[in-house]
């Protein structure tokens, strides 16, 4: 087979050329670009959260969780919060397992003391759970009701934007269409004739071709963040659960610190870092950029080590807490389950 053409788009659309970037230093430096110090290191926890689904005929049971790691000296405990439900096998499967994740991983995040890094956006877990009033299946809905009442996942909303509003919660987005900072470069007047290069690539891409290593991008304003809002009608009691947990991210929207920055490593793999955070606080956008630096200092780890620590752990959390579900099922009085067939 020939992939010669196939392996040329390849190249088009992943690597920025190098007048074009070469460019962009020249126009953004010194103002955009500076140097993040090394050796800051701040107490910072890890948040991430992992679900696992067993599947028969007829019931889906869901397992949830969440977990904190850090990777300082600290003797801090560090949570780890767990769900877990059972629902009838429809097209509401995917909604409901992101509600139990989400309220997991808020769980945690409002549990966890001091600042605070989780995995994906800043609204990642706020819009699962602002999409939960959009599920139909009645008893799907009724058991997503029972479950944001009996775990308080109102009171974990409003305590993970406490702690957000306060700069203490830095996300790690990781895939992201983004190209706010490339549509701001099309319309400068020094680059109108790089415009038909720029206008083809998002943020992340042409960004990692122009850092270098050690180096942060400029934040810009998260204008995506403020723009989180969530699905509910005042005719149904999930549908007023949404009404509730919109009038907390209305605070959000009201938000004046929300920034989104990259940064590019002092070592190890040197991806590109994107983060999201509120710059109210004492930690700015460079003492947050070092510290994860020195956090990303494997050549075989593509993010900050704690986030792969955790994500580790959640993986393994996940699946033994679906073991323990699936066996009190099947020790159960309930004799026919059906045929379990994924997991």
């Amino acid at each position: 087979m020939d992939f010669a053409e196939l392996l040329q788009d390849v190249e088009r659309f992943a690597v920025p050329p190098e007048p074009l970037t070469a460019r962009l230093r020249e126009i953004l430096a010194p103002s955009q670009l500076s140097d993040i110090p090394e050796g800051v290191r701040l107490p910072v926890h890890f948040v991430d959260g992992a679900v696992a689904v067993e599947q028969t005929d007829a019931v889906r049971l869901i397992a949830a969780v969440a977990c904190a790691v850090t990777t300082s000296s600290s003797s801090v405990a560090l949570p780890v919060v767990t769900a877990e439900a059972a629902i009838p096998v429809g097209g509401d499967s995917e909604r409901f397992r992101s509600l139990l994740m989400a309220h997991c991983e808020l769980e945690a995040a409002v549990a966890t003391p001091g600042l605070v890094v989780v995995d994906g956006g800043l609204v990642t877990s706020l819009l699962a759970v602002a999409s939960a009033p959009l599920i139909r299946d009645a008893d799907v809905r009724a058991s997503a009701l029972r479950f944001t009442k009996r775990r308080g996942t109102l009171e974990a909303v409003a305590g993970y934007l406490d702690k957000v509003l306060s700069g203490q919660v830095v996300a790690l987005p990781k895939q992201d269409t983004a190209q706010a900072y490339t549509s701001r470069w099309l319309t400068h007047p020094d680059l109108q004739a790089e415009a038909q290069s720029l206008v083809r690539f998002r943020d992340r891409p042409l960004i990692q071709a122009l850092l270098r290593p050690g180096e942060l991008l400029a934040p810009r304003d998260a204008t995506e963040a403020r723009r989180t809002k969530a699905a509910g009608d005042e005719d149904t009691d999930l549908g007023q659960f949404g009404i509730a947990v919109d009038d907390q991210l209305a605070r959000l929207r009201a938000a004046q610190g929300l920034i989104v920055a990259y940064f590019k490593p002092h070592a190890g793999a040197q991806r590109t870092i994107k983060f999201e955070t509120n710059a109210v606080a004492e930690e700015t956008a460079g003492r947050i950029a070092a510290a994860m630096s020195a956090e990303a200092d494997s050549p075989t780890v593509m993010e900050p080590f704690g986030q792969h620590l955790v994500d580790r752990l959640c993986k393994v959390e996940v699946r033994a807490h679906l073991r323990s579900l699936t066996a009190a099922v099947a020790s159960s009085s309930v004799h026919d389950q059906g045929h379990r067939y994924r997991t």
